[in-house]
């Protein structure tokens, strides 16, 4: 199974669509196919033989999964992150789409997280590295499989941001603050202890004078 798609790849897009797999549909067809059947030959009532095919639509459609799209654009500076069921596609006016919008130049990193799920094996997700310490992911969910296709579309998404020239840019400017604030103390004057005099002893002063005079 690909993990996802690359729908759209330009200078100033970026666009990934992950959709349901040739397993997820033939788990839907499979459940209702069964539903049907039960409802055909069954000798039950007719509200038995309705809840059997409503029963087997449900199971099928959560084993369908949902289609997710990340959009990373350039030109408005956002990544869209939009998540829809089967029931959100057909039926938009009734059920609202999930749609999660960040920043893009708050990107500072891309990897690939690793999960492991007893008796299933591992699972991946590439995931996005904010400034602000929060991560995203360009999915919503880990995959299992191989983890080939996740560390692709990690390197694309980086050569997409440029992140390898931001990173070194980063670095260069922080050596130059680093060296400008070593200069600043090297070419501070220090200043011998004893020669610093203190208010209490000028205070002290004035008034030995003044009990002189």
């Amino acid at each position: 199974m690909v993990y996802v798609t690359i729908k759209e790849s330009s200078k100033d897009k970026f666009v990934i669509v992950r959709e349901p797999g040739i397993v997820a549909w033939s788990l839907l067809i499979g459940a209702v196919t069964c539903g049907l059947g039960a409802a055909y030959y069954g000798s039950d009532y007719m509200i038995w033989k309705i809840m059997y095919v409503g029963g087997a639509v449900y199971i099928g459609i959560a084993c369908l999964g949902d289609w997710e799209v990340c959009e990373m654009n350039k030109d408005s500076g956002d990544i869209k992150l939009k998540r829809s069921s089967i029931l959100q596609k057909t039926l938009p006016k009734y059920f609202q789409q999930h749609t999660v919008v960040s920043n893009l130049n708050e990107v500072i990193g891309v990897r690939v997280e690793e999960q492991e799920v007893k008796y299933f094996g591992k699972s991946h997700q590439v995931v996005l590295l904010f400034s602000t310490g929060i991560c995203l992911g360009v999915t919503d969910s880990f995959t299992y499989g191989s983890s080939s296709d996740h560390y692709l579309i990690a390197d694309k998404i980086r050569k997409f941001l440029d992140l390898e020239n931001k990173a070194a840019f980063a670095t260069t400017v922080n050596d130059i603050i680093d060296n400008e604030d070593t200069s600043s103390e090297d070419s501070f004057e220090q200043i011998d202890p004893s020669e610093v005099t203190t208010e209490e002893e000028v205070v002290d002063d004035s008034i030995t004078t003044g009990v002189n005079n």
